[in-house]
Parts: C-alpha cells; sequence; structure tokens
C-alpha cells in the first residue's frame, strides 16, 4: 500500500474492490480513514464503501467523525477562530482511545463510547459489536493531522477544491439548517473552516501521504 492510486468519483466499484484486497491480504481488522476538506464528500463515499463492503461478503462498521465533535463551548472559546477550528473543533483522543486502539486487540468484540452532538451538545451513547475480521470505515475532516494519520492501515483522501467545498456547502441541508443563508454559509467557511483546512493541508499533507485519492468532482 506504499504507491498511491486515483480513483475518479464515478469509480466507487474500483475502490471497493481495491479497499477488500487490502483487507483480504492482512490479519484481523482494517481501519480505514477517509479524510478531505469540509463538504468534499467524504459521507458520500464512506456510505458507498461501505455498502460495497458488505455486499462483497464482509463485515463493515462506519464511524463518523463528527460523532467526536467537542462541545460548543470549546470548540468556539478561542478568540483564534482558525486555530480554535484546528485544535479544538474534535475530540479525537477519544476517538483514539475508545475505538482505534482497541480494536487493534483480537480479544476486543466491541466498542462502546460517549459522543458529543455537534448541533444540540447532547451526550450520545455508543455501542456497536465489531466483528474480528471487520472492516471499519472512519470518516471525517482533520483525521490525518499529526500522529492520527498513522492509526489508519488504508488512508483515503477526498480530492475536492476549495471552490467546489463551498459550492456544495451552499446547498447542503445540513450547513442550510444550521447557518441560514448561502452568505452565512459562505462567511463561516472562508474565516474559518477553509483557512484551517489550509494549513491542514500545508503541515501534514494529507493528500501526498494517503494511500488512496478519491477525486470527487
Amino acid at each position: 500500500m506504499n504507491r498511491q492510486t486515483t480513483f475518479g468519483a464515478d469509480d466507487s466499484i474500483s475502490l471497493i474492490e481495491h479497499v477488500v484486497r487490502c483487507h483480504e491480504d492482512r490479519v484481523g481488522r482494517t481501519i480505514v480513514g477517509i479524510s478531505g476538506i469540509e463538504a468534499s464528500g467524504k459521507s458520500t463515499i464512506a456510505d458507498e464503501l461501505a455498502d460495497g463492503i458488505s455486499t462483497s461478503g464482509h463485515d463493515v462498521v462506519t464511524i463518523r467523525g463528527d460523532e467526536f465533535s467537542t462541545a460548543k463551548a470549546i470548540r468556539n472559546n478561542n478568540p483564534d477562530a482558525v486555530r480554535g477550528y484546528l485544535e479544538d473543533a474534535y475530540d479525537y483522543s477519544n476517538l483514539s482511545r475508545r475505538v482505534l486502539v482497541p480494536l487493534r486487540l483480537a480479544e476486543v468484540t466491541g466498542i462502546s463510547y460517549v459522543s458529543t452532538d455537534p448541533e444540540t451538545d447532547e451526550a450520545v451513547v455508543s455501542k456497536s459489536r465489531v466483528p474480528d475480521r471487520a472492516i471499519v470505515v472512519v470518516e471525517g475532516v482533520l483525521l490525518f493531522r499529526g500522529l492520527m494519520r498513522d492509526q489508519f492501515d488504508l488512508r483515503i483522501w477526498v480530492e475536492a477544491s476549495f471552490d467546489e467545498s463551498l459550492r456544495r456547502a451552499k446547498v447542503r441541508p445540513r450547513d442550510v439548517s444550521y447557518y441560514g443563508t448561502a452568505e452565512a454559509i459562505a462567511s463561516r467557511y472562508e474565516s474559518r473552516f477553509h483557512p484551517a483546512q489550509r494549513i491542514h493541508l500545508r503541515d501534514d499533507r494529507p493528500q501526498l501521504t494517503s494511500h488512496l485519492i478519491v477525486r470527487s468532482y
């Protein structure tokens, strides 16, 4: 998996087959990370991948990075909105401690964790049985920052331009529901999300260090 492979947005079958082959060459579970900038199409690709893995006869568990959002008071506390998003928006140490590390152990048969709903701040308890040969698909922004990157057996980067990200965000139901207008969405993305993700691209180079690239345009 050292050589990077690129797939087009309409080539989901080949992506599924590649992931399944990589899994079949391994022992135990395979942890797949899917990341990209906001509104790049990560969730759609994760869903298609999970459906295809299941259809191929393999067990699959999907985990959303949004489940590990921090409370609003934490992620909005930093007066530097860009750094606040980059450093405080997600508690991926919880993802690592409660999900990724335990699933490396064959004797672990399931996971349990408490997450925070990013819109309501309500605590949500999640429990899943995870078979010992399951493929675990983890999808979210900023997943490949720093040492988190090395916790995934297979890293998939969803490639999309910032212009395309903003175009999608303006009509994406969850952004429209949360921010209201296209102008408010553009303001949030251009002042907070995109600058933070440009830092991520510069410092962590996920588009260069991922095993697979999916061009979502």
